[in-house]
């Protein structure tokens, strides 16, 4: 998070914190995001222009979304190699 004014770097926000996320409308995004303080997860809401605002959906959106493949891709290859190495021949779906 960015304050426009001085471009001064407020809050980051690390992936792994955002609980859920929600377009209010064009200029408007809401996080729901868990931090160190707060245990409970906490909404923020961000206004920008519209640009902005898509781009920034757009970015957390591909971002979850290359997270969950990878996690997938990771544990596909982790149980090939458990099989394999209790001598089961792996196969792939």
């Amino acid at each position: 998070m960015v304050d426009p004014s001085t471009s001064r770097t407020l809050r980051i926000y690390p992936l792994f914190t955002l609980t859920k996320w929600e377009v209010l409308d064009s200029t408007v995004i809401v996080i729901c995001a868990k931090t160190l303080v707060y245990i409970e997860a906490k909404l923020t809401r961000m206004k920008s222009n519209s640009y902005t605002s898509n781009a920034l959906l757009d970015t957390v959106t591909v971002a979850i979304v290359q997270n969950d493949i990878i996690r997938a891709s990771t544990s596909l290859i982790a149980g090939s190699i458990e099989e394999g190495m209790s001598g089961q021949s792996a196969t792939l779906p």
